[in-house]
């Protein structure tokens, strides 16, 4: 069985902020591998989708990342793993946003289980 994630946008206050969206490329992990998203210093996760394969029983996925000009991104510490077959819910704050994202799969139980980083997000005014 498969499990369902999400995880949740918010606006930015402070300032203004441009946002240049990234696009999706490639899919960045083989079956059963671990997965780490790598946005720069300047960007933010903006988008994430994957595709199951039932043979290997996981998923493969891709993401990108946004560029926000005339903001200050700072990231604070990972959150711990999210367990195995639960609901993987990532929410960061207010101003805050996903900055980066890793996940483990354990071949025993079939599953991944996730972490991630969020950042406070501030406009320069």
């Amino acid at each position: 069985e498969d499990r369902r994630w999400k995880y949740h946008c918010g606006k930015v206050e402070g300032g203004s902020v441009t946002v240049n969206k990234g696009s999706f490329n490639s899919w960045r992990n083989a079956y059963g591998s671990d997965f780490e998203t790598q946005c720069g210093a300047d960007e933010v996760l903006g988008g994430f989708k994957s595709v199951h394969g039932d043979d290997e029983k996981d998923r493969r996925f891709d993401y990108f990342c946004n560029k926000l000009e005339d903001a200050e991104i700072v990231p604070y510490a990972w959150t711990e793993y999210e367990g195995l077959e639960g609901e993987w819910n990532a929410s960061c704050g207010e101003n805050e946003a996903i900055w980066q994202v890793m996940s483990s799969f354990e071949s025993f139980e079939e599953d991944r289980k996730w972490k991630y980083r969020c950042a406070v997000v501030t406009g320069k005014v």
